[in-house]
């Protein structure tokens, strides 16, 4: 699914998600992680070349970055340009919990 020239799995965003709130239980810290995530896929947006860094091993063509919400929560993205020019989003939410972002990404590509 794309949007705005971001190319999501639905399953995949709804999985994230829900890890996102297993992560932040409170109401505003968890809806400050949303904000946070938004902000961040747009920065990717306008660069996904160029922001963030490569990942490497089982993540080689993808890129990370790093971010905090507005209560310093750990996050981060992980991304790769699209052929279309675009963003294609691989996986999303807090750094180390429930899972780390790395190990649900490595298990969907």
């Amino acid at each position: 699914m794309a949007l705005g020239g971001v190319t999501v799995v639905p399953s995949y965003v709804a999985s994230d998600l829900a890890n996102v709130r297993r992560a932040f239980p409170n109401d505003a810290a968890f809806a400050e992680a949303v904000v946070a995530v938004a902000k961040e896929i747009m920065i990717a947006r306008r660069s996904p070349s160029t922001h963030g860094v490569p990942v490497q091993h089982e993540l080689s063509g993808w890129r990370r970055s790093a971010f905090e919400s507005a209560q310093g929560a750990n996050l981060r993205l992980v991304f790769r340009p699209s052929a279309a020019g675009g963003l294609e989003i691989l996986a999303f939410g807090d750094r180390n919990f429930p899972d780390t972002v790395y190990f649900t990404a490595k298990n969907r590509v």
